[in-house]
């Protein structure tokens, strides 16, 4: 027997994965297995080239952010826009979207008992932090740094990072050598994740990054599961209903947990 059921789903998973294709979803997984697999380990033992975690108290030159105006080492803006109606695909589900991205480029160091290596921001995934609602104060201060303010509304989001001078961090990224001195910093296969928590929180907070890139899509896969499954059924059973509620309440929990994790990382 011809399975169409299978091939209906090769046909609708190869439309969505075309229709929903975002290099950024590819990203957080990527990231998320990174700081999963990569354990940590002293400076001193750090490889000299691949792949390494270390975590230490951050040191360098001081800087002022330019948000909250406190000495840091290392700063980063990020502002994000509701995204109504998406001009490229108009029927996606809306989302926060980020629009602008700033932050400083010096280097600064991170070090433990066993030594200090250099850390490269110029490419930088940040793990954790909040995001606040953009107010009349905040808006001089991005105007300093260039940045367009007109079409920023009402559902306007900014974060501001900063690493503070003299406090902890953890650091994943590619090893590189700069004469004597180790350099963590971002290659195209391995991104640089910097956090101010430690390993187990920094993992979490990867997670609920993974749960918010990926809920809406893995709600439609689902879902398409579902009608799949209804449709091959021959007949109609107590069984099978059961079977559909519970199918149903599988993915409400989905989509609820993905609404929990977009609100906190855009917490107040």
């Amino acid at each position: 027997m011809f399975p169409f059921g299978a091939v209906l789903f090769i046909i609708v998973m190869g439309i969505l994965l075309y229709f929903w294709y975002d290099p950024k979803y590819y990203a957080t997984i990527g990231n998320f297995l990174q700081a999963y697999k990569t354990q940590p380990s002293l400076i001193k033992s750090l490889p000299k080239y691949g792949c390494a975690c270390a975590t230490g108290t951050s040191s360098g030159k001081a800087l002022i952010s330019p948000i909250s105006g406190k000495p840091c080492v290392f700063w980063e803006i990020e502002i994000r826009i509701y995204d109504w109606f998406p001009e490229s695909l108009r029927f996606r589900p809306t989302r926060w979207k980020t629009v602008c991205r700033a932050s400083s480029i010096n280097r600064f160091e991170l070090g433990d008992s066993s030594g200090k290596v250099m850390i490269s921001p110029e490419t930088i995934f940040i793990i954790g932090g909040s995001f606040q609602f953009i107010d009349e104060t905040t808006i001089p201060k991005l105007r300093k740094l260039g940045i367009k303010t007109k079409d920023l509304g009402s559902f306007t989001k900014i974060r501001e990072f900063i690493i503070e001078i003299d406090k902890p961090i953890s650091v994943w990224g590619a090893v590189s050598m700069d004469g004597k001195m180790k350099i963590l910093k971002h290659t195209q296969k391995i991104p640089l994740l910097v956090s101010r928590n430690n390993l187990k929180t920094s993992r979490l907070d990867l997670f609920y990054d993974l749960i918010t890139a990926l809920g809406s899509f893995l709600m439609l896969v689902l879902f398409l599961i579902f009608l799949i499954i209804i449709f091959s059924m021959r007949s109609i059973s107590f069984i099978n209903i059961i079977f559909s509620l519970l199918f149903i309440l599988f993915l409400l929990f989905v989509f609820f947990l993905g609404k929990l994790a977009d609100n906190r990382n855009h917490s107040e």
